[in-house]
């Protein structure tokens, strides 16, 4: 009987300490599945837990901003960047994206706080799959001597350690 009951336990033991893998779980066959895209032609793509990696890249970009780096900024972004405004304006190119940072900064001295990121991956087919950060700051300026607080969520797309791309979402902050 003692036998029956150390056995039995054993037994147990080992069944629990099965990996997934080995216990028919599906968290052990691949990468998390964290949501989906929706290509232009309505294939669903699966979206992933990203690299975390890219967020060390972002927090040097924001910082370069901070500290009004236009030269710093234009080394961490593709020659070909796109920024997507949130009133719908396209900078395409380092120059274009260069002069729009040129006359922010002196205009409105803004300061960027960063407040969350996620980091995924869009899973693309017979391609390269895209590493995005989608994250949410806080810009606050001074236009003509008054503060003004924004709150914007961007999705930046990242090739290497390099912005390929950036859209930008925003609302503006109440007024306390």
């Amino acid at each position: 009987m003692k036998k029956l009951v150390l056995s039995t336990l054993l037994a147990g033991c080992l069944i629990s300490c099965q990996t997934p893998a080995e216990n028919g779980s599906d968290h052990a066959h691949g990468p998390t599945v964290i949501g989906y895209e929706i290509s232009e032609t309505g294939e669903k793509q699966n979206l992933i837990a990203g690299d975390i990696a890219v967020i060390e890249t972002y927090m040097e970009f924001i910082k370069a901003h901070n500290d009004r780096d236009i030269d710093k900024i234009m080394g961490m972004v593709q020659d070909s960047i796109l920024i997507k405004t949130q009133d719908a304006q396209e900078l395409k190119g380092k120059a274009m994206h260069r002069q729009a940072l040129e006359k922010w900064f002196p205009e409105s001295n803004p300061k960027w706080v960063v407040r969350w990121m996620a980091a995924n991956t869009v899973e693309v087919k017979d391609g390269e799959n895209r590493h995005w950060l989608t994250t949410g700051i806080e810009i606050t300026e001074t236009l003509n001597g008054k503060e003004r607080k924004r709150e914007q969520i961007l999705d930046v797309n990242f090739v290497g350690k390099l912005i390929k791309e950036a859209s930008i979402f925003e609302r503006s902050k109440p007024i306390e």
